[in-house]
C-alpha cells in the first residue's frame, strides 16, 4: 500500500470515485477509438508506460519505467519485427482534493493518446491503484492490455470487493468488453493471508490484538487501514486454535492508546497486527506499548515495512517490529539471472534522475517481459497481419488460461479476474536493535501461490 496508494488520512470521507472524475472518464471514453497508426512501418509496434513520472511520485515511479524501457531494449520479436517504448505518462499531484481531477484527466488524456495509436499494442502500468481506476474503463472498452506490476486494490479485479473499496465496477468492467487490465503483485486481500500466515507460522502467533488506522487511497479509492485489518483476522482465524482478541480497533482519532494499551496488557495476546501507515500512528503505539511493558511483536504490511519514518517514530520500542511488502528486497537479488538484471540495469540507467535500482525495477520489468512475450506469441500466430489484430491477440493471449511466463521473480499467469495466478513475491522485514540503534532488515523471502488461498515458503534468493 505504502506505495501503490499514496497515504491520506481521512477517517469521515466516503469512500467512491468522485462525480467530477466519472464526468471525465465518460469525455473521456467517447473519444477513445484507436486511430489508424502514423508513417510508422507495418512491422513496429509499441508498449507504452503510464508513470507518474514528474511531480510528487517522481522518485518512486521513474525506476518503474526504467524497468520497462530496459526490458524494450533486450526485446527481440520475430518474423522481424521491432518494438520500442513510448512513454504515455503524467504528473502526481499531491493532496489537494481538486487536484484529484486534474490527475484524472491528465491519466485520461495518456491513456487515450496511446488508444488513438494503433502501433501500441499494450501499456505497462500504471502504479497506484487509482490512477488504474481512472485508466480501465478507457483501456477496456479498447481492447488495450494493461499490466500493472504494483496495483494491490482487489476491488480492481474482484467484484465483491470493489463497492467495498469505493471503485464503480460497471465503470472498470463496461458490460460486453472482455477485462484486458492485468496485475503481477499481490493484491491486499492476498497480503491480509500473508499476514496470517506470518503471525501463526513464522512468528508463532495463536493470539492477535488487531488494531487499523484511517489510512486509504488517493481520492478515498479504499480503504486500506480497514480492509488489511479484515483481511487479516480473516486468514488468521480461519486456522483452527487462532483468534482475534478484540475486533479490530480504529485508533485514528485517539487521543491516547490508553484504550488499547489496557486491554492488550490484560489479554496479553502474542502479537498486535497493526494494519495501516506510519503517519497513522502505529509507531506511537509500538513505542506507547513498551513503554507500558508489552514486549511482543508488532506486525504489519507494507504500510511500515521497511519505512526508515516507523524507526524515528517508535524510537527506543522500534525492536520486534515486522512488516511484509508484495516486492522483492534488492538485497535478494543474487542469483545468476538476477545479478545479470542488475548489472543490465545499472548499465542502462547509468546516473539518470533517481537512478538507484528500486523493486519497482524490478517488477515492473517482469511485467514488461510478460507483456512482450504475449505480443511474440500473437505475432507467430499471424505474422503480416493489420496493427489491430496485434493489440486484440496479446490481449487474448495474456487472458488465455495456458499462458505463462517465466520472470525473475517466478511464474507470472494470469486467471480469470487478471490476478496473477503464478507466483508472488512477498519481503518480511524485522527491526533489529543493537547498541541503542534500530534498524529495519529483510528477516525472510517468501514466494507465494495460489487464488483463494495462498500457499507460501520460504526462500534463500531470487
Amino acid at each position: 500500500m505504502r506505495h501503490r496508494h499514496r497515504v491520506v488520512l481521512q477517517p469521515t470521507r466516503r469512500l467512491l470515485i468522485l462525480p467530477a472524475m466519472c464526468a471525465l472518464l465518460l469525455a473521456a471514453l467517447a473519444s477513445c477509438r484507436a486511430g489508424s497508426g502514423t508513417t510508422r512501418a507495418a512491422h513496429h509496434l509499441e508498449i507504452a508506460t503510464l508513470f507518474a513520472v514528474s511531480g510528487a511520485d517522481a522518485a518512486i515511479e521513474l525506476p518503474a519505467q526504467y524497468g520497462v524501457d530496459l526490458a524494450v531494449s533486450q526485446a527481440h520479436l520475430p518474423d522481424g519485427y521491432t518494438l520500442s517504448v513510448v512513454h504515455r505518462n503524467y504528473e502526481s499531484i499531491s493532496e489537494p482534493l481538486v487536484s484529484y481531477a486534474t490527475e484524472a484527466s491528465s491519466i485520461a488524456t495518456a491513456v487515450n493518446t496511446s488508444v488513438k495509436d494503433a502501433h501500441v499494442v499494450g501499456i505497462v502500468g500504471p502504479f497506484t491503484s487509482s490512477a488504474a481506476a481512472w485508466a480501465m474503463p478507457i483501456t477496456n472498452r479498447a481492447g488495450l492490455s494493461m499490466i500493472s506490476p504494483t496495483n494491490t486494490n482487489p476491488g480492481l479485479t474482484l467484484e465483491h470487493y470493489a463497492n467495498y473499496t469505493g471503485l464503480n465496477w460497471g465503470l472498470l468492467h463496461p458490460p460486453g468488453y472482455p477485462n484486458r487490465y492485468f496485475r503481477t503483485t499481490a493484491n491486499d486481500v492476498e497480503q491480509g493471508q500473508v499476514d496470517a500466515y506470518v503471525a501463526s507460522h513464522i512468528l508463532g502467533a495463536k493470539t492477535a490484538f488487531v488494531v487499523y488506522d484511517g489510512s486509504s487511497g488517493v481520492a478515498g479509492l479504499g480503504r486500506y487501514g480497514a480492509d488489511l485489518a479484515q483481511f487479516f483476522t480473516s486468514a488468521f482465524t480461519s486456522t483452527a486454535g487462532h483468534r482475534v482478541v478484540v475486533y479490530p480497533t480504529d485508533i485514528t482519532n485517539m487521543i491516547t492508546f490508553a484504550p488499547v494499551i489496557s486491554p492488550v496488557l490484560a489479554m496479553n495476546p502474542d502479537l498486535v497486527f497493526y494494519a495501516g501507515v506510519t503517519a497513522g500512528g502505529g509507531a506511537e503505539l509500538k513505542r506507547a506499548l513498551v513503554a507500558a511493558g508489552y514486549t511482543k511483536p508488532i506486525l504489519g504490511g507494507d504500510g511500515i515495512a521497511n519505512d526508515p519514518a516507523w524507526l524515528s517514530v517508535a524510537q527506543g520500542g522500534a525492536g520486534d517490529s515486522y512488516g511484509t511488502d508484495p516486492v522483492p528486497d534488492v538485497s535478494a537479488l543474487t542469483s545468476r539471472r538476477a545479478q545479470a538484471f542488475v548489472a543490465a540495469y545499472k548499465a542502462y540507467v547509468g546516473y539518470n534522475l533517481d537512478s538507484t535500482l528500486s523493486p519497482y525495477s524490478l517488477m515492473a520489468f517482469d511485467a514488461a517481459n510478460a507483456l512482450i512475450h504475449a505480443i511474440s506469441l500473437a505475432i507467430e500466430k499471424g505474422a503480416g497481419r493489420p496493427l489491430s489484430y496485434y493489440r486484440a491477440q496479446t490481449g487474448q493471449i495474456l487472458a488465455a488460461p495456458g499462458f505463462r511466463f517465466d520472470g525473475i521473480t517466478g511464474d507470472i499467469a494470469f486467471d480469470a479476474n487478471g490476478d496473477n495466478a503464478g507466483q508472488r513475491i512477498f519481503s518480511v522485514y524485522r527491526v533489529m536493535s543493537t547498541g541503542g540503534s534500530s534498524q529495519w532488515a529483510l528477516f525472510q523471502l517468501l514466494q507465494c501461490s495460489g487464488s483463494a488461498s495462498l500457499t507460501c515458503w520460504n526462500i534463500p534468493n531470487l
